[in-house]
Formats: C-alpha cells, structure tokens, sequence
C-alpha cells in the first residue's frame, strides 16, 4: 500500500463521500456543496492558524455504547494534515517494506480517524470488537485497583506481581498489553533476557515495572520533568526495586538543554514540541529547563535489549540520537509513532537505513482511542 499526497486526497473524498451517503455530513458552511477542494478551503486553513495548538496531549475519549466521539480538530490530527497541506511535504511512504501486510487495514483505520477529526462532522467511529474488549479490559483493571492508607494505589492482576503507584495511573496499553511486548515471540522475549532496557519518557514508573516481568538486567527510566521524576522515585522507593535505575533527562539528537511544557493537569502529557505562538489555550502550561542526551552517549557501555519510547512527539529526534546504539546491539524497539506525522512516516526509513535488517508492526495498544497510544514494534 501506497501512501502519498494522492492518497491522503483520495481518502479524504472517500470519507466525505461515505458521510454523505448516510447523511452524517454537517459542516458550519450548512451543506457542503463539494468535496475536497470545498474542505481544503473553508474547514481546514480557516481553522488551523487560530487554534494551532501548542501542547500534544490526550483526553481521555468519552465512550458511548456504539460510538466513540472523535474530538474536532484534535492537535495530532492537525499535525499530520499539516505535514502534508501546510509543511507541503511529498512522502511516498510504501508499507510493504516497512510493515507486516496484515498491518494495512489497521493503517487505513489509523489515517482515517485523523482525517476525521478535521473534516467537520466526520467525527464518530463505530466501537469494534477489538475496542469493546479494550473497555472490558479498563472496567476489569479498575475493579480491581484498591487505594491503601498510605495514599498509595495498588493492582493485583492474576499471575503478575501487585503493581503499587503513587498516582491512579493504571492504564490498558500497560498492564494489558505491557507497552506491547505481550506481542514478542517466545524467542524474542528470551533475547532481551538479561540485556538492559531503556524506559524513555518513564512517568510515574508504570511501564518500568511491567517491564520487570521480562528479566531485565536493569531498566533506565528516563524521566525529564521533576515533578514526574519525583513521583517515579516514589514508585521505585514503595515497590522496593533495584532495578530501575531513575535518570532525570531527557532524549534527543545532541547534548542540550531545553525547554518541556507541561499541562498541570496531566504531567504524562509533557513536551518540547510547543508552539509558544498560540496565546488562545485554555490549558494551564508551566514550562521548566531540562538536561537533553543521547541514547549513544547513555549507551557506550550498555548492551541494549529494549527501547521503549513515549516522548510527546520527540521520538524521531530520540531515535536519531541512538542510531550507533540501534545498529550495534539491534535491540527490540518500542516506539510510539502517533504524535506526529514526522514519527509515522520517517523514523522506519531512518531506522532501516543504518540497519536494514528492522522489520516493523504496527501495533494499536490502546484500541479504544482512536488517536493515542499506537506504536511500531521494531525487531531483526
């Protein structure tokens, strides 16, 4: 499958078109008269500079009983329209040699409900199967989340260790799908056995103590912020671990110092990619300076099994920065590619060029939100 600029235009008539046909279309034009040349006009350039928005982050979705409500002119659907309409970028990005070709359909769902959240009205998708049980999966893990005296929460889930937190942050890309690593094969979980992981962009510890159940010879749980970092620290100090290893950085391209927003209502939601242009948010944002590395520079004496990442849209410059790490100890990645459409469409080439021999699958590990939380799985 062929994803182009043609493509992107292509799908985008396609679901105007189907929107018609079942009468779903309402736009604040009133009836759109044409499909896309009436879109690219009046729905998505009108809108995009006003409300550029300058933090990368995810509301929990409202869930209906066979619906799911796309939120309108989500900032990471605006992103990846932007790569195409306003950056004028021209990719020809060909997932067959990049991707599993049972990936597709999962891909198409992927840039259709981007495109859904701009085109007015298209801003619902029906619940599937694979989300239904997503939200089984949610009310199953809450019932069984208890908060102890000590302001501490705590999960049990059957054949794992109890999972104590500082925070409620008990989430199904977790401690569900383990941030995808349920998905290895039995010989790639034993090839990570023993090597070192690195947790990037850690928060709370969530994911590092997942990660423990894959016997790791020691976790680096980068975490930049301060606030987030301390509560990690909490984390490692209550579940009594010695294999977490907290560093208060973050990843990048070079050696540098930074700056990182943060919504305070959402500390796992904290960035560098910031438009500090955009005046009209709602969203209370504290910024703060924060030490940036590389994975090479980190790594010089690691042999690395894993590299998770989840970095608000930092990733493709993270990765940059540990291709010398990637292409000497071919580690099983992790990486979250929704953020932006920069992450989606060139970190794969990027990863392949210096390592030919990455394979890629796409995974969605949080099905019930349309938009966040879908990574690649990248593996020799």
């Amino acid at each position: 499958m062929i994803i182009d600029y043609d493509y992107i235009l292509k799908r985008i008539d396609f679901l105007i078109n189907e929107s018609r046909k079942d009468q779903q279309l309402i736009t604040f034009y009133g009836k759109t008269k044409s499909s896309l040349s009436v879109w690219i006009r009046k729905t998505f350039f009108p809108f995009y500079r006003p409300i550029r928005p300058y933090f990368i982050g995810m509301k929990q979705l409202k869930q209906y009983e066979k619906e799911i409500q796309l939120p309108f002119l989500h900032p990471i659907a605006l992103n990846f329209m932007e790569y195409f309409f306003v950056e004028n970028q021209r990719p020809h990005f060909d997932t067959s040699i990049y991707f599993e070709e049972n990936d597709d359909n999962n891909i198409i769902d992927f840039i259709d409900n981007r495109i859904k959240c701009i085109i007015a009205g298209l801003k619902r998708t029906v619940i599937t199967a694979i989300q239904k049980e997503d939200i089984r999966n949610k009310e199953y893990i809450d019932s069984k989340i208890e908060k102890g005296k000590d302001d501490f929460y705590y999960l049990k889930l059957k054949g794992e260790n109890e999972y104590i937190l500082p925070v409620k942050s008990f989430t199904t890309d977790v401690f569900i799908h383990h941030y995808g690593l349920k998905e290895l094969t039995e010989e790639q979980k034993i090839y990570i056995e023993n090597k070192d992981f690195l947790d990037i962009g850690a928060f709370c510890g969530d994911t590092s103590l997942v990660f423990l159940n894959y016997n790791p010879h020691k976790i680096y749980a980068y975490e930049p912020v301060k606030s987030t970092y301390d509560v990690l620290i909490k984390t490692i100090q209550k579940n009594k671990i010695n294999k977490i290893d907290p560093i208060n950085k973050g990843m990048g391209e070079k050696n540098d110092v930074m700056k990182i927003y943060s919504n305070v209502e959402s500390a796992a939601c904290s960035s560098i990619v910031y438009n500090q242009s955009t005046s009209n948010s709602q969203q209370k944002i504290i910024e703060e300076q924060i030490e940036i590395d590389t994975i090479d520079r980190e790594c010089n004496d690691k042999k690395i099994g894993l590299i998770k990442m989840d970095i608000e849209g930092f990733e493709y410059y993270a990765i940059k920065g540990g291709l010398k790490t990637i292409q000497r100890d071919k580690p099983i990645l992790l990486i979250s590619i929704y953020h932006t459409a920069k992450d989606f469409f060139e970190i794969p080439p990027m990863i392949r060029n210096v390592c030919p021999e990455y394979k890629f699958k796409y995974m969605d590990i949080y099905p019930s939100n349309p938009i966040a939380d879908k990574i690649i799985i990248g593996y020799t």
